[in-house]
C-alpha cells in the first residue's frame, strides 16, 4: 500500500505536468474569417486549405509565435476574381502584412479593412479595384 505522502507527491507531479503542458490556442475566429473569404471569392487556383488543419499550416498564412493569430496573408497571383467579400479579411485583427497583388480582384476595398489597426504592409497592385479606400 502506498503511503499518503507518496500519493500526494504523485498527484502533485501529475498536476505540474498537466499545468506545464503548453496548450496551443485555436485560431477559431481567424480561421473562420479565412474560410469565409476563400469560399465567397471566386478563384482559378484554390489554395489547398484543409479546414481540419491549423490555419497556421496553410499556404500563404503565417501566424504569430503563439500560433494564436494570423499576422501575414500572402496570396499573390492565385487567380482571385471579383470583389473582396466584406466581413472576412477585416476580421483578422492582428494582420500586419497583407498581399493580394496580381489577381483579378475588383470593386471597392471593404470598409472593414479600416479595422486592421496593425497592418503596415498592404500589397494590392495589379488588380482591378475602384472606388475609395476607407482610411483608418
Amino acid at each position: 500500500m502506498t503511503s499518503l505522502s507518496d500519493s500526494c507527491f504523485l498527484v502533485f507531479f501529475i498536476s505540474l505536468l498537466l499545468l506545464g503542458r503548453r496548450v496551443r490556442p485555436e485560431l477559431t475566429q481567424d480561421k473562420q474569417a479565412l474560410l469565409d473569404f476563400i469560399s465567397l471569392t471566386p478563384h482559378a487556383n484554390r489554395p489547398q486549405w484543409n479546414s481540419s488543419a491549423s490555419a497556421c499550416s496553410w499556404v500563404g498564412v503565417e501566424c504569430d509565435t503563439n500560433q494564436s493569430h494570423v499576422v501575414v496573408l500572402r496570396l499573390p497571383g492565385v487567380g482571385l476574381v471579383g470583389p473582396i467579400p466584406p466581413n472576412t479579411l477585416g476580421r483578422l485583427s492582428q494582420l500586419r502584412v497583407h498581399s493580394l497583388r496580381s489577381n483579378r480582384l475588383s470593386g471597392e476595398i471593404p470598409a472593414d479593412f479600416s479595422q486592421l489597426k496593425l497592418l503596415h504592409n498592404l500589397y494590392l497592385q495589379h488588380n482591378l479595384f475602384s472606388g475609395e479606400f476607407h482610411q483608418v
